[in-house]
Order: C-alpha cells, then structure tokens, then sequence
C-alpha cells in the first residue's frame, strides 16, 4: 500500500496536472470542461483558499516586530474609537440643547 502511494504521488500528480494543463491549454475542448480544469488548477495552487490575514495569526507564530506592529495598530484604533465616542456623545448633547432651544419658542 505504501508503495502504490508513493507511485500515486510520484507519478500520479505530475499525469493529473499535464492533463489538466492539456485541457485548459486546448481551445477545442469544451467551455465546461476547461472552466473545471482552470478551477483544480487554481484550487491546487492554493488560490482559493482564504487569503492568511495577519489578524488571524496565533501570537505564537508571530514575530516580536509584528507584535508590536499589531500593538500600535490597536493602540491607534482604540484612540481613535475613544474620540469618535467623544464626538458622539458630544453631538447628542448638543441634540437635547437644540431640542430644548426648540421647546423655548413653541
């Protein structure tokens, strides 16, 4: 069994892949099935897996440099968050005034 793997593998892929080559390469065969080769060739050169976002990187795996790359990124947008909350809450004061200002002169 182990060597009927290793044959699979050894030679197995490289006649799957010139065939599917061969049938996204050729213009006479069907629409269909050189959409299905040209779709396994790019799910086999990872093309369609989801993109690795730095974001999902285990803390582990990363870097001290990228670490403290994510820890600036995340210090900026929790300021940033801080201020817009600020600014939210500052207009919804400025609502009840003018609403207020409105009741004076109905």
């Amino acid at each position: 069994m182990r060597r009927v793997r290793r044959t699979i593998k050894a030679e197995g892929l490289q006649v799957a892949y010139d065939a599917l080559i061969a049938v996204a390469k050729d213009s006479k065969a069907q629409a269909s099935a050189r959409a299905t080769a040209g779709v396994a060739i790019f799910r086999a050169a990872g093309l369609f897996e989801k993109a690795q976002d730095p974001d999902d990187q285990e803390p582990q795996e990363a870097t001290v440099e990228e670490l403290r790359e994510q820890r600036e990124y995340l210090q900026a947008m929790l300021k940033e968050a801080r201020e817009l909350s600020e600014l939210n809450q500052l207009n919804q004061r400025n609502q009840l005034n003018e609403d207020d200002d409105d009741d004076l002169f109905a």
